[in-house]
């Protein structure tokens, strides 16, 4: 007469039976018990809201701060309760009211996420593999899924450009019910900010010939209104200005903490690099590693139609070689010569070819 309690996971009808054992390990039965139906309890979705200023900051639940302006900020929704299957999400960069309206204005909408599959980052108008459903953004959007977390984010999507406070929303559909959420103490955007630039650039010399040792130097400067922190900035060249990738040279030096309004500091590369012929291209940023939250990252680097450089071959009355074949070499002592930078070696008293 004793009673056993059983637990079902699961709905639906369920038949057991059992099995008795007297103390002589005599079995008796099986005996059948009575089915028992199971049903499901009512289902449940909730969803959280975070915010990030980007991939390097951690996501904020409550609040996000920052100077303005603060763009390019990431925004996540996690789910959880019983409810399955796919997810709508819809995010809005400010939206504070407690409703599941998914209608226009809004910043970013997708349908049919299925959260169990890990994506990203990827392109938002691509659907990830083994994603069910119709995808579409606003803007050229980046997307990442965490199934662990059952977090789904959109980057990049919000810009805040002056002072004040926003309230960022999500709004989560599955199994026909619908959650929202707002990052409940907002995104508070002050007055006051960091903003590092390159404030001026130099190579030397100013034409260089292959072989020669060229050196490099840039400002980094702090144009925002509170000081910024020590960061690392980086030198890249651009072999044949096409483009820099990997294997081309960079090189890096530490810069220290910077005042606000105007605080700079020249970093340095002296002698770094044997020039080789042909047009090329440096380019120097601040902060290359993104450990200073700054209210700009797009102007951390010098422009792009800034720092081209040419290295040309050595002019013919400097260049070791007997170019007119007279048995005489460069300047002084080839009379076709008038200065080393000139670049024709024959004997012409009508005319010479200089080189500026």
């Amino acid at each position: 007469n004793n009673p056993v309690t059983v637990q079902y996971p699961t709905a639906g009808t369920k038949l057991g039976q059992i099995t008795v054992t007297d103390s002589l390990n005599n079995t008796v039965g099986p005996i059948a018990c009575q089915s028992v139906t199971v049903t499901s309890g009512p289902q449940t979705l909730a969803t959280e809201v975070s915010a990030r200023r980007n991939n390097l900051d951690f996501w904020h639940t409550l609040q996000l701060t920052g100077g303005a302006p603060m763009n390019d900020v990431d925004l996540s929704s996690t789910i959880s309760g019983s409810a399955a299957g796919t997810v709508n999400f819809t995010f809005f960069c400010n939206k504070n009211t407690p409703d599941t309206d998914t209608s226009e204005p809004r910043d970013a909408k997708f349908d049919g996420v299925d959260i169990t599959q890990a994506y990203g980052p990827g392109p938002a108008n691509a659907a990830p593999p083994g994603v069910i459903g119709n995808y579409f953004t606003f803007g050229n959007l980046n997307i990442e899924i965490w199934p662990a977390e059952k977090r789904f984010a959109v980057n990049d999507v919000c810009d805040y450009p002056t002072a004040g406070t926003y309230y960022p929303k999500v709004v989560a559909e599955r199994q026909a019910l619908a959650a929202e959420d707002r990052l409940s103490a907002g995104v508070v955007v002050s007055g006051d900010y960091v903003d590092l630039i390159i404030d001026s650039h130099n190579s030397a010399p100013p034409n260089p010939i292959p072989g020669q040792l060229m050196s490099f130097t840039g400002v980094v400067k702090n144009q925002g209104t509170i000081g910024a922190g020590a960061s690392t900035a980086r030198l890249r060249i651009d072999l044949n200005n096409n483009g820099w990738s990997p294997g081309e040279p960079e090189f890096t030096a530490p810069t220290g903490a910077l005042a606000p309004n105007g605080g700079s500091e020249t970093e340095s590369w002296t002698n770094i690099w044997a020039a080789v012929l042909g047009t090329h291209r440096y380019q120097i940023c601040a902060d290359s590693t993104d450990v200073v939250v700054e209210s700009n990252n797009a102007n951390n680097c010098n422009g792009a139609t800034t720092g081209v450089f040419i290295v040309a071959p050595k002019p013919q009355c400097s260049d070791s070689i007997d170019n007119d074949g007279d048995g005489k070499i460069d300047y002084p002592a080839d009379p076709g010569c008038v200065s080393p930078e000139d670049n024709n070696e024959l004997d012409n008293p009508d005319f010479q070819e200089v080189e500026p």
